[in-house]
């Protein structure tokens, strides 16, 4: 396929982010896409990353920055994303590296996929307090609060962050969603397999959760689910990550709730089901 001037253009600048996120980390925040109406697992993802590089659709900066994490494998890689110029349409490219290079008329990379989670309207607390996800993401917002790495569960503290990257729908798309309403009066909204963690320290999806469990308020404590409705959802989702790997230092506050960034879904999804927030007095001594 011959790539228009325009598709050119986005290679180039995407190009020339991967490179500067790998040699200076932290001076940007990264656009990336969430491709649910293409959604790949592992192994089909890599195919397609594979096959786009033999066919020359993506950059050999581009296919190691969709495969690999300075010199570790993504648990989730990056996958491209093929569509129209104006992404009215998407094309589902083969899963096969071996797959002839053909392309169907008028479609190219328009996009590198990744995991994604809060609906627009719900607020993420930055550097100067909280703002809608959608407002953050189109302001480029560059810090946002996440917790120090020397939290624990009855002593959290927050630092500012940079924000490594943020991570939009490609465009709107019925999906499921969680509704968690809690006993003070406190909601969140997110996509069944969001990271959020529960009332033992632990990260685990949304639809993991049960009525009566807890979630954590970064200033008041452990709160009481009350309800979770599950609905359809028609429109963008978002998430972000900050420029740091490590895990307690991905955990950020929406709707005043700790939930997870999308580090938790891609590099450090293995992290999922794990304990990471500890209590200063261990656990098996508290009430004795």
């Amino acid at each position: 396929m011959t790539r228009s001037k325009n598709q050119y253009f986005i290679m180039g600048v995407l190009s020339l982010m991967l490179v500067t996120q790998m040699s200076l980390a932290g001076s940007a925040p990264i656009m990336k896409s969430r491709c649910s109406e293409d959604s790949l697992e592992n192994g089909p993802a890599t195919e397609r990353i594979e096959w786009a590089a033999k066919c020359g659709h993506i950059t050999a900066t581009e296919r190691q920055y969709s495969l690999f994490d300075g010199g570790s494998s993504r648990p989730r890689p990056l996958y491209p994303l093929y569509g129209t110029e104006n992404m009215s349409q998407i094309w589902r490219a083969p899963t096969d590296r071996n797959a002839p290079c053909s392309v169907a008329l008028g479609m190219g990379v328009v996009a590198f996929c990744t995991a994604s989670c809060y609906t627009a309207d719900q607020e993420v607390l930055f550097a100067d307090g909280f703002v809608e996800i959608k407002q953050a993401k189109a302001q480029v917002l560059p810090d946002v609060m996440a917790l120090r790495d020397a939290s624990t569960f009855d002593n959290l503290k927050l630092a500012s962050y940079p924000v490594e990257s943020y991570t939009e729908e490609i465009r709107p798309t019925w999906q499921d969603i969680l509704r968690f309403k809690m006993k003070s009066g406190g909601s969140l909204s997110v996509i069944t397999n969001h990271p959020v963690v529960d009332e033992k320290g632990v990260v685990k999806t949304a639809d993991k959760f049960k009525v009566g469990e807890s979630l954590i308020h970064y200033l008041n404590g452990l709160d009481p689910i009350v309800s979770i409705k599950k609905e359809g959802y028609f429109g963008k989702v978002y998430n972000l990550a900050p420029n740091t790997k490590l895990p307690l230092s991905n955990i950020l506050v929406a709707q005043g709730y700790l939930n997870g960034s999308s580090y938790f879904q891609n590099d450090g999804v293995d992290l999922q089901n794990r304990k990471l927030l500890r209590r200063t007095v261990p656990d098996r001594l508290i009430g004795q």
